[in-house]
């Protein structure tokens, strides 16, 4: 394939065009023990003004015929700019999850699309900063008993000695958009303890395993969805 490739074996020369979603993905996948579901990177050059050239849309075909029809699939933007040191192009995109293997065509078109709505040129605009473009991600969903974002430093003090983070029930889109309220947490990266919405600390040896192993992989703070 030219314009698909899985993640966890994106070839070096495609990984400018990947953008950071899928590149973190793909580090991930080749580098840690973390679960980490499988999929795939559409390459940003796939597609022109707006639409799939057709080499790529019938790559996306025959892996769309390949797919396990049992389970459903998360279909998201990976922007080439995403996440830089002046601005995040994270969330200006859209997001399709639970989609059926059927629908991921359509999906990804949506996702293409929205890089030319207005809420990404007001954002591009307001930072000076030109949109690059965006990959798409198709990865197994996971319907999730919670989502939320978790710092593996605390964002204001700095201090290591607690992962931090916040939740919801359900997908994370409820924390992002602020429809439901979030529960906050903290996990002791040092005495192991946990602080926070009861409901969650059965899960808490695990986050505090993955978190620790993805910081010491990034050698640097990270926050984590």
């Amino acid at each position: 394939m030219n314009y698909i490739f899985k993640l966890g074996t994106i070839p070096e020369d495609k990984k400018p065009l990947s953008g950071g979603k899928a590149l973190s993905l793909d580090l991930m996948l080749r580098n840690l023990r973390v679960n980490v579901p499988s999929g795939y990177v559409l390459v940003c050059n796939s597609y022109k003004d707006g639409e799939l050239i057709s080499e790529a849309e019938e790559e996306l075909k025959s892996l769309i015929g390949r797919l396990d029809k049992n389970c459903t699939y998360a279909v998201r933007s990976s922007a080439i700019n995403e996440d830089g040191s002046e601005a995040s192009f994270a969330g200006q995109y859209e997001t399709v999850t639970d989609v059926k293997a059927s629908d991921i065509e359509t999906a990804v078109k949506d996702v293409i699309k929205s890089a030319d709505n207005l809420r990404v040129k007001n954002y591009s605009d307001s930072f000076e900063k030109e949109d690059k473009g965006i990959a798409v991600v198709i990865q197994r969903f996971v319907k999730p008993e919670f989502a939320g974002v978790i710092f593996t430093s605390d964002p204001i003090t700095g201090s290591d000695d607690k992962l931090t983070g916040n939740f919801v029930r359900g997908e994370g889109e409820k924390l992002v958009s602020g429809s439901s309220d979030a529960s906050e947490f903290r996990i002791s990266t040092i005495k192991k303890g946990y602080e926070g919405d009861e409901a969650l600390r059965r899960y808490a040896k695990t986050l505090r395993k993955y978190c620790m192993a993805i910081r010491y992989c990034y050698k640097m703070p990270v926050d984590i969805e």
